[in-house]
This record gives C-alpha cells, structure tokens and sequence, in this order.
C-alpha cells in the first residue's frame, strides 16, 4: 500500500494500470482504469494555498519564480495569514529562502524537492497543530517498541520503550 496523499499531484486524474510479471518472465496487465490519486483534505485556506504552490512547482519548474513571489507576498504580513502559528511562517521562510538562492544559482531542479517537503510540512502543521508529528511520534515509538521484542531484547530496553510510547500516545491524545 502506498500513501500517495503526500505526493504534489495528489487529488489530480490519472490513468492506472497495473502489471505483474510472474518467475517465468510473463507479464499480465490490467485494462487502464481512470482514477484520481487519492488526496488529503484541507481546510484552512493558507493550508490550501501552500499545497497548490507544491503543486504548481512540481508541474513546471518555470512556476518555481512566480510561486515564489506569491509567497513572498503572503509571507509580508504573517499575522493575517499565520496568526500565532510562528513555526509554519518560519517553515515557509525556510522554503522561500532556499528557493530563491536555487533560482538565483540556477539550481532549481535540484532543490525543488526539498521546497515542497517544507511547504508541505507547513501546510500539515497549520491544518493539524503539532498532531502530524505527535502521530509521527507515536509510530516511530511503537516500531522502536515492535522491533526490540522481535529481536528479544533485554526487559530493561523494553521497559524504556513502553514507557517511550506511553508517553507518545499521551502526547498524541493530547493533540487530539
């Protein structure tokens, strides 16, 4: 299973087939199927805005200037747009300002990538607050957890890890 929701051209048409190759070297395939990648919902309009500024650059990379001077734009007073959310307004000024050396430098290919990534983590962190990483958290804390018991490790380890996903999972609820 794979979380295309992230991915800058989630919630746009595609065309799907799928292909399976078995050990002899035989290759089936389905009929194409029209569908829409699967996208995550946004409320908060900069929320909204920020995902289709990701969604703009990884479509061309002749938007990356012009995406860039409507961030600035938004970014000139972040209290009508951010509020007392400081963390996204810092994340998006991280975003632009590697942006604008990489164009300036004519690297934007190269750093395209990482500018998305940033938006979209601000862009999580207005819609959610800190509940996208408290969930981060708390999965990272039940796999630590998960691969501690399978390799049978000492109940020292183990206890500190039950203690570390308690403490995740009260962070997560508390978020909620």
């Amino acid at each position: 299973i794979e979380d295309l929701t992230e991915h800058p051209w989630a919630g746009l048409p595609a065309i799907i087939t799928l292909f399976a190759e078995d050990a002899g070297g035989h290759i089936g395939r389905s009929e194409p199927l029209d569908a829409i990648i699967p996208a995550r919902p946004f409320s908060d309009p900069m929320a909204k805005a920020l995902v289709e500024e990701r969604r703009a650059m990884a479509s061309s990379l002749a938007e990356a200037r012009p995406a860039l001077q409507r961030l600035r734009a938004v970014t000139a007073y972040p209290e009508d747009w951010f509020g007392d959310a400081m963390r996204p307004y810092l994340i998006v000024r991280t975003a632009m300002r590697r942006l604008a050396y990489a164009l300036d430098e004519g690297r934007e290919g190269a750093e395209i990538g990482s500018v998305m990534d940033l938006l979209w983590r601000a862009a999580l962190l207005i819609e959610e607050g800190d509940l996208a990483s408290a969930a981060e958290r708390l999965r990272r804390a039940q796999e630590r957890l998960s691969d501690a018991i399978e390799r049978g490790a000492e109940s020292d380890e183990i206890s500190r890890l039950m203690d570390e996903l308690r403490q995740a999972m009260n962070d997560y609820i508390q978020e909620m």
